[in-house]
């Protein structure tokens, strides 16, 4: 069955992948401990990159917290609100994706692919909007044109 995975992706999925889950579990908990040490503000940008470890947290909420600080951690959980608020099934569908995804992830913001595909989510998002918009629009239309007549 391993032709299709890489080998990174093997190793882990076979259990031979020599501590990468728990390296990711102990800087998860560094990660912790940094916003326990900043809360407010947070210890700065790419703090949690440049400590010694190959790996960063592998969780966006942490990430933000230890980074950025309560202050990170409420943007963020903003920005998931707004995302959850978009139309129609659309946007809860997004937003659980998205908070999932960030159970998992560091990279939405510092990586151009992990921020393209933010941007790609954004923008569906907004089409929908507009498609959803354009609708209501219509059936607004229709509803003065029948009590006219």
């Amino acid at each position: 069955m391993r032709p299709f995975l890489n080998a990174d992706t093997y190793s882990r999925l076979s259990g031979t992948d020599q501590g990468s889950a728990s390296e990711r579990l102990f800087v998860l908990l560094l990660g912790w401990n940094v916003f326990a040490e900043h809360p407010i503000l947070g210890a700065g940008y790419a703090s949690t990159r440049v400590w010694g470890f190959d790996v960063s947290v592998h969780n966006m909420f942490v990430l933000l917290l230890a980074e950025f600080g309560i202050i990170g951690g409420v943007w963020y959980m903003a920005f998931l609100w707004k995302i959850y608020t978009f139309p129609q099934r659309f946007g809860i569908t997004l937003a659980v994706l998205m908070l999932i995804e960030s159970l998992f992830t560091h990279s939405f913001f510092d990586l151009s692919y992990y921020m393209l595909l933010v941007m790609l989510y954004w923008r569906l998002a907004i089409l929908t909007n507009e498609r959803t918009v354009q609708g209501q629009r219509t059936i607004n239309h229709q509803i003065e044109c029948s009590k006219t007549l």
